[in-house]
């Protein structure tokens, strides 16, 4: 008796006709199905518009897949990503709900896009569901399906790609991405329910997940084909190209960042952010948040290619507006914040005005936490991250102690996504373990040391021999090659650490003729320890080579950014001070000690803690030099200057500066 009821109730306080009573109409219709049905849509349209409820959409929907199914289910697909696009996610959801489609394929795409909201919700456990069943039910019509279901195919792919991304799972949605693309290039532009926009998003994320797997070239031509399927996009009033567009050239320009191409990545950025400002000029929170994330990839660019000036002036105009979408829409920019006072925090760092870097990871870690407390698998990287960089803040500044809580906190967590997705998290790990070797061999624990730059040495030629384009990585492998030298040196074990210098030393200079904006310096930084050892092993005129090549770099480099090379600049004059003393050049000697002097003086007085340990080394160098003088007044001026920076008895032999690496986020983050 229940199917002569006319109506059933939905269980959400709404009704649909019965499977009957709707067969029974379909029937007398006929002909005028059509008519009829465009008609009530449309009614239900204005009605949804008019009355800002989703709810009278998704009827909409429903009555018209009662005459074309298949325009309604393509109809139904727009919708939701345009909700999407506009992060009205809980609207999408609410369209969703109201929808009724009871065919097989009709259950699985409304499953599909259910799916992909969730997602972007950072449901990803009900997401995964509802996405993987969508797939199931979908190939079960096999080779038969049609084209018009197989662009829901894609698109439910392009879906799950995204949350395997969300969840550290690289492979799988490189994968499925492919998979996705692979089809939407295979059909026809005409086909019912193919959008351009669409398969564009789904080559977009291809291009960054490229980037994540370190496959360059193949993340620009997809960067480049994302770009072109945007530009050929339609318009409409819930969707602007536009936007897209900006973000294909920030995928463009992180792949060619990343492969050390950065004047060709800084042209490609200059036109994202000129583009973004253009849209952003409507005041529009979507597109703000375009202009957001240009100007975070912007100052990301200027700070690698040492502009830490210009660097900050993005990102602070980026953080500000991030903040003013935050105070009205909290819960949609959560990510975007912590994010870029994470890039903030660097340059304030670089230039040394380290409180204000304190206040940002200080506050990142705040949100980071409480984002992980909520959804784990989406932001845990986000807190790893926040925690190695805020550990080379932490021991620069003499918290030795909690440089080490946050390194073994990170490392843990880097651990657990490494394992997960090694192809996304190894070379943090190795960046991890390297930073803690540094803070172990600084604290004289030389054998745990030597563990941890073993495994990361391990971990960055693996990497190194996989992802050859990638130029970071690449100098991955020598920043701990350089590093495990010094430890090598210190316990007299100088063949080994010459073998690692020359290796480090090799991947540099190359590395420096691809890019030398990012590496010049890194050279430098090797040549100096090179010549350490070198005038060690009783080769003075190589060695004074090596510090005239590496203090030559550097002088250069200065006029780039004094506050980013100036202490490299007094470390090498130390060095080279100390070899001129000892092959007889006292004159040579005493002026190169004074200009390490002079240099170390300007910056003690605008970062007392994280240089008088440098100075004090230089001063009681120089004392040593003086005591070998017939001066008179100047040893007593320069031990009353050690005094105050704490050092009583200046030690019997002279110290070199060797310079150990650790490394802040070292790529833009994809």
């Amino acid at each position: 008796m229940i199917r002569l009821s006319f109506v059933r109730d939905r269980g959400d306080e709404t009704w649909v006709l019965h499977d009957l009573a709707r067969e029974l109409i379909v029937a007398e219709l006929g002909p005028r199905l059509q008519d009829s049905t465009d008609e009530m849509a449309e009614l239900l349209e204005k009605a949804s518009t008019d009355e800002s409820d989703h709810t009278l959409l998704g009827l909409a929907i429903s009555v018209q897949a009662l005459a074309s199914e298949r325009e309604a289910e393509a109809r139904m697909g727009s919708i939701v990503f345009d909700l999407m696009w506009n992060l009205a996610l809980s609207d999408a959801l609410t369209f969703l709900d109201a929808v009724v489609i009871d065919t097989k394929e009709g259950q699985a795409i409304v499953e599909g896009l259910r799916g992909g909201v969730l997602t972007w919700m950072n449901r990803f456990a009900d997401g995964e569901d509802e996405l993987r069943s969508a797939l199931e039910t979908l190939r079960e019509f096999g080779e038969e399906i049609s084209d018009e279901l197989m662009v829901h195919e894609a698109r439910t792919l392009h879906h799950l790609g995204r949350l395997l991304w969300r969840t550290a799972r690289v492979s799988e949605a490189l994968e499925t991405l492919q998979e996705s693309v692979k089809i939407y290039r295979g059909l026809d532009e005409k086909t019912l329910g193919f959008r351009t926009q669409d398969m564009g998003q789904a080559v977009s994320l291809l291009g960054w997940l490229l980037i994540t797997a370190h496959r360059l070239e193949e993340a620009a031509e997809a960067c480049k084909e994302a770009y072109e399927l945007f530009q050929r996009a339609k318009p409409t009033p819930s969707y602007n190209p536009v936007t897209d567009i900006v973000a294909s050239l920030q995928c463009a320009s992180v792949a060619l960042v990343d492969a050390g191409k950065t004047s060709e990545a800084e042209d490609v950025m200059i036109e994202a952010v000129q583009v973004s400002r253009e849209i952003a000029s409507n005041g529009t929170h979507g597109n703000i948040s375009i202009l957001v994330s240009s100007l975070g990839n912007h100052g990301e660019l200027l700070r690698f290619t040492s502009r830490p000036y210009e660097a900050e002036e993005k990102l602070r105009e980026a953080l500000s507006l991030t903040r003013e979408l935050a105070n009205t829409e909290p819960g949609r920019y959560s990510l975007q914040l912590p994010v870029l006072l994470n890039k903030l925090a660097l340059p304030l760092r670089q230039t040394g005005r380290f409180s204000e870097a304190e206040e940002a990871y200080t506050e990142t870690l705040e949100i980071s936490r409480g984002l992980v407390e909520q959804v784990p698998d989406a932001f845990l990287p986000l807190l790893a991250w926040t925690l190695l960089d805020s550990a080379v803040l932490y021991k620069q500044i003499g918290r030795t102690s909690e440089a080490e809580d946050a390194c073994r906190e990170t490392l843990r967590f880097h651990r657990e996504l490494s394992t997960k997705s090694p192809e996304k998290y190894d070379f943090m790990l190795s960046w991890n373990l390297n930073n803690l070797a540094v803070l172990l061999r600084q604290t004289a624990r030389k054998s745990e040391a030597e563990e941890a730059y073993r495994e990361a040495i391990d971990i960055a030629r693996r990497i190194a021999q996989e992802a050859p384009e990638t130029v970071f990585l690449n100098d991955l492998l020598a920043t701990v090659l350089n590093n495990l030298a010094v430890l090598l040196r210190q316990t007299d074990r100088t063949s080994e650490a010459e073998e690692a210098l020359l290796e480090a030393l090799q991947i540099r200079r190359e590395l420096a003729q691809r890019s030398p904006d990012l590496f010049l310096d890194r050279v430098a930084t090797t040549l100096s320890n090179l010549g350490v050892l070198l005038a060690e092993t009783d080769r003075p005129s190589e060695a004074e080579d090596a510090l005239i090549e590496a203090l030559q770099l550097r002088r250069e480099l200065v006029g780039r950014s004094q506050d980013l090379y100036k202490p490299g600049v007094a470390s090498t004059l130390n060095n080279l001070a100390v070899l001129l003393k000892r092959t007889g050049r006292t004159s040579e000697s005493e002026n190169a000690y004074r200009e390490a002097i002079d240099i170390g003086e300007e910056l003690v007085s605008k970062a007392p803690m994280v240089y008088q340990n440098e100075l004090a080394r230089t001063l009681c160098n120089y004392s040593l030099l003086l005591s070998d003088t017939d001066t008179k007044d100047t040893p007593q001026k320069t031990i009353a200057r050690l005094r105050e920076l704490g050092v009583e008895s200046p030690p019997e032999v002279e110290e070199w500066s060797e310079d150990e690496e650790e490394e802040a986020n070292p790529s833009v983050p994809s």
